[in-house]
C-alpha cells in the first residue's frame, strides 16, 4: 500500500535548519548524467535516450521533459581530457525534452571526451 507524507517544512533532528519543501523540490536537479565520449551513459537521472551525433556533439532525451524551455543546463569535461574545456549548450538541438551539448577542446575543436551534464527547472 502506498503512503503519502504531506508536510510544508523539514527541519533537522534537533528542530533546527528549518526549509520549505518547495525550496528542496525546486533546488533539486531535475536531470543529470555522466556519459562517456560516444554518448554511452555512465549513470543518469531522468534519462531516456542518448545520441552521438559526430565529433564532441551529444544530446539526451529526457524521459520527463521541462515545462518550458528556459531551464539551467551546465557540465564539465573529464579532467584528464588533453586540452578539454566545459560544454556548451548546443542550441540547434535544444528543447524541452532534450539535453544537447558540444564538447570542445582549447583550440575550439569539438572532440570527443567523457562529460557531465546536470539541468535545473521545472518538469512538466
Amino acid at each position: 500500500m502506498a503512503s503519502e507524507l504531506r508536510v510544508n517544512t523539514l527541519k533537522d533532528a534537533s528542530g533546527n535548519n528549518s526549509i520549505a519543501t518547495s525550496f528542496v523540490a525546486g533546488g533539486s536537479a531535475k536531470a543529470w548524467v555522466a556519459a562517456e565520449a560516444d554518448a554511452v551513459r555512465s549513470d543518469s537521472l531522468n534519462m531516456s535516450s542518448s545520441t552521438d551525433h559526430g565529433d564532441g556533439d551529444f544530446s539526451y532525451g529526457l524521459a520527463s521533459a521541462f515545462s518550458s524551455l528556459h531551464y539551467a543546463q551546465s557540465g564539465l569535461v573529464e579532467h584528464q581530457a588533453p586540452g578539454g574545456k566545459m560544454l556548451s549548450h548546443n542550441q540547434a538541438r535544444h528543447s524541452t525534452s532534450i539535453l544537447a551539448v558540444r564538447v570542445f577542446n582549447t583550440s575550439d575543436t569539438v572532440q570527443n571526451y567523457d562529460h557531465d551534464i546536470v539541468a535545473h527547472g521545472d518538469l512538466a
